[in-house]
């Protein structure tokens, strides 16, 4: 993996995102991303527009095989599918108009980077084990721990 910035137009949202039906390309991926998230991805962005892109998240993304020049996210489409409607809130203008309303609003107060960085991986197989570690829970230890009541009320 090597880490680039790259333009958000050049990003594609996996249409085969597990978190997700599948999808035929980016526009039936954001209208099922919006029926599947709905107000968390506006809380997602609104996030993003006071803090930004949290960095100590990467995002994964590998080239596209279907489009010369394009990455597919692997890791990290929630995060690009609100930048992507920060920039375009008018994608889903027929699919919620309250949803819209809202990235409306928030895209007139936030600058969308032109580049983002990311980690760029050799393709999608390469990108699965990082994934499994981030998505599928604990696993014996290799995986991401989650704090419990009691850590969470130390951090607090």
């Amino acid at each position: 993996m090597k880490r680039e910035n790259i333009s958000i137009d050049l990003l594609l949202l996996s249409d085969g995102n597990p978190r997700l039906d599948p999808s035929l390309g980016e526009d039936e991926t954001i209208y099922n991303m919006v029926v599947d998230q709905n107000d968390k991805l506006f809380k997602l962005a609104s996030d993003i527009v006071e803090h930004g892109l949290n960095p100590l998240d990467t995002i994964g993304v590998y080239p596209s095989e279907t489009y010369n020049g394009f990455y597919e996210v692997g890791e990290g489409n929630r995060r690009i599918c609100a930048l992507k409607l920060l920039i375009s809130p008018e994608r889903i203008q027929n699919i919620n108009t309250g949803l819209y309303s809202k990235f409306l609003f928030l895209s007139k107060v936030y600058s969308t980077p032109d580049t983002i960085e990311v980690g760029v991986f050799e393709d999608e197989i390469s990108m699965r084990h990082w994934m499994e570690i981030r998505h599928i829970g604990e696993q014996s230890g290799k995986g991401l721990s989650k704090w419990d009541s009691v850590q969470k009320a130390r951090f607090n």
